[in-house]
Order: C-alpha cells, then sequence, then structure tokens
C-alpha cells in the first residue's frame, strides 16, 4: 500500500465520520462534505493503487529489457569467431 493508498483510505474514513454527524445532527451541508470527502478519498485511493500496478509494469518491462539484451550479448558471444 502506498501513500496515496493510505491518505485516500484516511480520507474515506474522515468523510464517513463527517456525513455520520451530519446525518445525527441534520445538518446537510455537514452531509455533504462528508460525502465529497468519501468520493475524494476512494478516487486518491484509486490513484495510488493505479500507480501501483503502473510500477509493477515498469518493473516487468526493465526486466525483460536487460534479460533479453542479455541473452542478445550471450548470442553475440556465442557465434563469435
Amino acid at each position: 500500500m502506498n501513500k496515496d493508498e493510505l491518505e485516500g483510505k484516511a480520507k474515506e474514513a474522515q468523510g464517513g465520520l463527517k456525513e455520520s454527524l451530519g446525518n445525527l445532527t441534520g445538518n446537510e451541508q455537514l452531509q455533504a462534505e462528508g460525502k465529497a470527502d468519501k468520493v475524494e478519498g476512494k478516487a486518491q485511493g484509486l490513484l495510488g493503487k493505479v500507480g501501483e500496478k503502473l510500477h509493477e509494469a515498469a518493473e516487468q518491462v526493465k526486466e525483460a529489457a536487460q534479460h533479453a539484451g542479455d541473452k542478445a550479448k550471450e548470442t553475440k558471444e556465442e557465434h563469435q569467431p
């Protein structure tokens, strides 16, 4: 879990508390703010997950490129007189 995912979960929790407090007090503005915070937190969490997946994919590409380079070097060395 990365920073964006953690911050997103915290924002969602904060939004849930705000929304609940708004429900208890009948404060529609607080309810709306809570819902907005929850949505913002969810979006930030998803952004964090996407970033993590992109990082993993980049690492896989890097490893595959290194492997291909190593194989090309081996093949070249095998075919040199």
